[in-house]
C-alpha cells in the first residue's frame, strides 16, 4: 500500500508519517510512506498512491487544486484533508474526500480515521508473486 502526505509544515510531515508508521506496525501492514512539502512536487511524482493525507494550505496552488488533479489521474485514491482552519470543508465535498481532520490531530482520531478507512474498504490487496516464469 502506498501513502502521500503532503503538508507544508515539515513538523506535521513527520509526526503524520510516523503515526502512519505506527498504526502499521500495531497491524503489521506492509505500506509506504511518501511526504511532500508543495503539491507540485507531490504531483511531479506521477505515482498512485491509494492514501493521500492532504494539507489544504500548501507553497503553491492549495489542496484543493491538488485534489481536483488527483481525481483526474486516480479517482480510487482516498483523500483525507487535514487542516487547521475548516472555512473550505464544504468545497472540499466536490472531491469527494473521505475525511477531514483538524489540526493538531491526536493519535485517536488519528488512528480512528485509518481503522474507519480500513473498514469501509478493506485491506485486501493481493499480493502477486514471481517464481521463474509463474506469477
Amino acid at each position: 500500500m502506498r501513502i502521500a502526505v503532503c503538508n507544508k509544515d515539515i513538523i506535521i510531515l513527520e509526526k503524520i508519517k510516523n503515526m502512519i508508521y505506527l498504526y502499521a506496525e500495531q497491524l503489521k501492514l506492509d505500506l509506504s510512506v511518501e511526504c511532500f512539502s508543495s503539491g507540485e512536487e507531490f504531483l511531479l511524482e506521477h505515482k498512485k498512491y491509494n492514501i493521500v493525507f492532504l494539507g489544504y494550505f500548501l507553497n503553491g496552488a492549495d489542496g484543493l487544486e491538488i485534489a481536483k488533479k488527483i481525481r483526474k489521474e486516480n479517482f480510487s485514491c482516498e483523500i483525507i484533508f487535514m487542516s487547521e482552519k475548516t472555512d473550505f470543508v464544504f468545497e472540499a465535498f466536490k472531491v469527494n474526500p473521505y475525511r477531514f481532520l483538524v489540526l493538531p490531530i491526536t493519535e485517536s482520531d488519528f488512528f480512528c480515521a485509518l481503522d474507519d478507512l480500513f473498514k469501509d474498504f478493506g485491506l485486501d490487496y493481493p499480493l502477486w508473486i514471481k517464481c521463474g516464469e509463474d506469477t
